[in-house]
């Protein structure tokens, strides 16, 4: 019989996508495995829904957030390797399959897997955000410096070596896990031909949120990594995709450039923004293309602006979170 493998979904006041995400997750090509559902005390009538499948239900006393969920769920799991998901996550059928194929290929113990490029939600920012996803982990190349839960594999036994989830961490609680695996020598793999669906919309507002919020985060979670009290022994983070990384502080200087060429109205100001702009576009054209690629030129043209406005939004959250790393001396 094959390795038992875990599901574990985290529910809260999902019911527009959890009986979609059960459908699929409880009908899946594979002949071990079990599914577990921990409610994190929701409020709608998801339960109700998650009831109608063949799948474990935990529910939470209080509402503790994600981290807490997944812990909650390995800590009952049955199977040596577990499988993290979102309830809003469409499981291909074949997924466990492909995955255990992947984990005996390559020697895998930690694997990411990835999205799907087309979303059924046609409206731009939903689109946008899936994509910007889409780029970030296919640039990532075999191994990552991180997990993301959306669709991700690892044995038990190192998940409880670890501790599970950082139960503090309401927001990017996978990345932390994924920056402290990787700072003792674990190897995490991206299996970028397993790819499964995310339902998710964003409209403007949700997406200037999750990136102003998320930003704020993972700077933190990294700049503790690389520098605070949980600097870890081994560093793995690397600048990938470049166009992320350069994009953040460019678009704010180039920003600031074309307020004081405004302000001054001098040669050198207008000269600084422009050269800026040049290099943000340059920069970036491998994005572009990308999205071009999969949506065309009207989608990729529009995305040029909101690329960065998007790199403006995530510099602001890097930068609260440095004011506090200095303010606090590194003990954030």
């Amino acid at each position: 019989m094959s390795e038992k493998i875990s599901i574990i979904i985290p529910n809260y006041n999902s019911s527009e996508t959890i009986g979609e995400c059960l459908e699929a997750a409880t009908n899946l090509d594979y002949d071990n495995y079990e599914v577990i559902v921990v409610d994190d005390c929701s409020t709608d009538n998801s339960i109700k829904i998650i009831k109608k499948f063949p799948c474990k239900l935990i529910k939470l006393k209080n509402n503790s957030g994600a981290a807490e969920a997944r812990n909650a769920g390995a800590k009952n799991a049955t199977g040596k390797i577990l499988m993290f998901t979102d309830s809003d996550i469409i499981i291909p059928k074949d997924s466990l399959k492909k995955a255990m194929e992947f984990m005996k290929n390559n020697s895998a113990d930690i694997f990411f897997a990835s999205f799907k490029p087309k979303i059924r939600f046609r409206n731009f920012f939903s689109i946008y955000k899936h994509l910007y996803l889409c780029y970030y982990y296919e640039k990532q190349g075999k191994t990552m410096h991180t997990i993301d839960t959306s669709f991700a594999f690892i044995r038990k036994k190192i998940f409880d070596e670890f501790k599970g989830f950082n139960t503090k961490i309401r927001i990017s609680e996978d990345v932390d896990l994924g920056v402290r695996l990787t700072g003792k020598g674990y190897k995490i793999y991206h299996a970028n031909d397993i790819q499964m669906e995310h339902v998710k919309h964003y409209s403007f507002a949700q997406f200037i949120r999750t990136d102003l919020i998320r930003s704020e985060r993972m700077s933190k979670i990294f700049l503790s990594s690389l520098f605070g009290k949980r600097k870890a022994k081994r560093q793995s983070f690397y600048l990938k995709p470049i166009n992320i990384y350069l994009g953040i502080p460019i678009s704010s200087l180039a920003l600031l450039a074309t307020l004081l060429a405004l302000f001054f109205r001098n040669t050198t100001t207008i000269v600084a923004a422009i050269l800026l702009y040049i290099i943000f576009t340059i920069v970036n054209l491998d994005y572009w293309n990308y999205l071009k690629k999969i949506e065309g030129i009207f989608f990729a043209f529009k995305a040029t602006f909101i690329n960065f406005l998007d790199m403006i939004v995530m510099n602001i959250g890097v930068f609260v979170t440095l004011i506090n790393f200095i303010i606090q001396r590194g003990n954030i």
